[in-house]
């Protein structure tokens, strides 16, 4: 109810499902504007018709934007505009950029959901074995995992926190871990645009089942973005027995084509008033 007593003339988000789960559209009738939190695709990741309820969707790259098209025309409706803006994180990490940590470290930073490698328990396996070649680990939960599967975490904390190898940072807004190491362990996150393409550093996947919220998101005929740049961001692999050989790899791992992903992101408030007068 709060959220229908909202008395504005704009309103800014970026959460997903406008007027389809809790968040209700005012009945004061602002314009809805929706911010992109992650360069992930807006079709296999999200849930089928999450973006529709907006009047402007900014997008962060040209796949967004594509996608965005392509449910105007399945869903039969029209947006006010469309804006690409590029991403504002990519920026704000490259802007205030820190060094390297001298001792080499590992930045473990997981999606969430049933697969992921923290709710598989593959991390235990993970966290033994960069100790063991002396690599620091740094885990970055999800703050999903960290609501529903805390009891991992705990046994995780029993077992390493007093260790000088290891650290566990459940501050999603501390950027620290992404500067501070050399490589980042992930299954299916969406920070491995940032890692890659803001710091361009190396990464190796863990190929779990992919985190689909919309099972029909075939229809789109596209395939996601996080698909395809998985195969040119990283080193992929299918179990912990490939780890050992991935790190001692590292050296060989590719960069993205950033232009891609490029925008100008300067004139944003300038793009956005526009389309509000």
């Amino acid at each position: 109810m709060v959220f229908r007593n909202i008395n504005c003339k704009v309103f800014i988000l970026s959460i997903t499902d406008l007027d389809n789960l809790h968040l209700k559209k005012s009945r004061f009738k602002p314009t809805y504007i929706y911010m992109p939190h992650s360069l992930i695709s807006l079709t296999a990741g999200y849930n089928e018709k999450a973006f529709i309820n907006y009047d402007i969707l900014v997008c962060a790259n040209k796949y967004q934007y594509s996608e965005a098209e392509l449910f105007e025309k399945i869903y039969n409706f029209k947006y006010k505009n469309l804006l690409t803006c590029g991403y504002f994180k990519n920026e704000f990490i490259k802007k205030h950029y820190k060094p390297i940590e001298k001792m080499q470290s590992a930045l473990i930073a997981p999606t969430w959901g049933n697969y992921g490698i923290i709710e598989t328990m593959k991390i235990f396996k993970i966290i033994k074995i960069l100790i063991q070649r002396k690599i620091k680990v740094i885990l970055q939960p999800h703050p999903e995992t960290l609501k529903k599967h805390s009891k991992i975490i705990r046994k995780i904390k029993s077992l390493y926190s007093n260790n000088s190898y290891f650290d566990l940072n459940l501050d999603l807004s501390d950027l620290n871990p992404i500067y501070r190491s050399h490589f980042l362990i992930s299954d299916w996150s969406g920070i491995i645009f940032e890692y890659n393409i803001a710091l361009q550093k190396p990464i190796i996947l863990f190929n779990t089942n992919p985190k689909i919220n919309n099972k029909n998101y075939k229809k789109y005929e596209i395939e996601p973005i996080e698909f395809i740049a998985r195969k040119s961001l990283a080193t992929c692999i299918n179990n912990t027995s490939e780890l050992d050989k991935a790190i001692r790899n590292l050296s060989n791992y590719p960069t993205y084509k950033k232009a891609q992903f490029r925008y100008n992101i300067s004139n944003l408030t300038k793009l956005i008033k526009s389309n509000l007068a």
